[in-house]
């Protein structure tokens, strides 16, 4: 064989394992983003189901805001009130032990929020000094009745007065979830209070790793 013939071998086998390396590495591309679609498409239930939207309210400074305030983040929101007695407090604080077991890199994109549905006692002073009692990095947000009316209607709460017996003071009824939202507003999974800390720490974990390969 000549000397021109090996190296023309050679360049083709150069040149196939090449294109084999080209292929091999489209493939596992492919297979990366078919993985991350399943997880983001089959993560939950509740995607595409129409909870959440735009909403204007005051935060627990006094400032005004809205959701297009949290656009760079996800969002653990939960609805409630202040002087809820043990439900409020019990998932508020599994809301933060799962916040803060989340992996460094992912923590900084996740804000959560407390949306107060008793606005007449639940000012910002009073939210303020709420939820400083369960992290710093809290947000409480509460307005006018017709704005706190116009977010439960977005987000599918349910809430309601209930005078006591001597008709002197009241509770609220409400709904109890933890809403995981995405960056834009869509409703990405709805956790229970059956739902543990770790669940939601490791389905948090899960999508929003998911949805930043995309």
């Amino acid at each position: 064989m000549s000397a021109m013939k090996k190296i023309l071998y050679i360049l083709i086998a150069a040149l196939l394992i090449a294109l084999a390396l080209v292929v091999q590495k489209q493939m596992n591309f492919s297979q990366k983003n078919n993985n991350v679609a399943t997880i983001v498409s089959t993560g939950s239930t509740y995607i595409g189901t129409d909870i959440g939207g735009p909403f204007k309210m005051v935060n627990h400074d006094g400032v005004e805001v809205s959701n297009k305030s949290f656009a760079d983040r996800y969002k653990l929101i939960y609805f409630g009130f202040t002087y809820c007695p043990s439900i409020c407090p019990t998932e508020l604080q599994k809301m933060v032990m799962a916040y803060r077991e989340l992996p460094e890199n992912i923590k900084p994109l996740v804000q959560m929020i407390f949306v107060s549905v008793d606005p007449e006692r639940d000012t910002p002073e009073v939210m303020n000094e709420y939820v400083s009692l369960f992290d710093p990095t809290m947000v409480g947000l509460t307005g006018t009745q017709k704005q706190v009316n116009d977010i439960k209607e977005e987000y599918k709460v349910y809430s309601a007065k209930v005078a006591n017996e001597a008709n002197t003071d009241y509770t609220v009824d409400h709904s109890s979830y933890i809403y995981f939202m995405s960056q834009d507003d869509q409703i990405l999974d709805l956790f229970k209070m059956t739902s543990t800390p770790e669940k939601i720490t490791d389905q948090v974990s899960k999508m929003v790793f998911a949805r930043q390969q995309m």
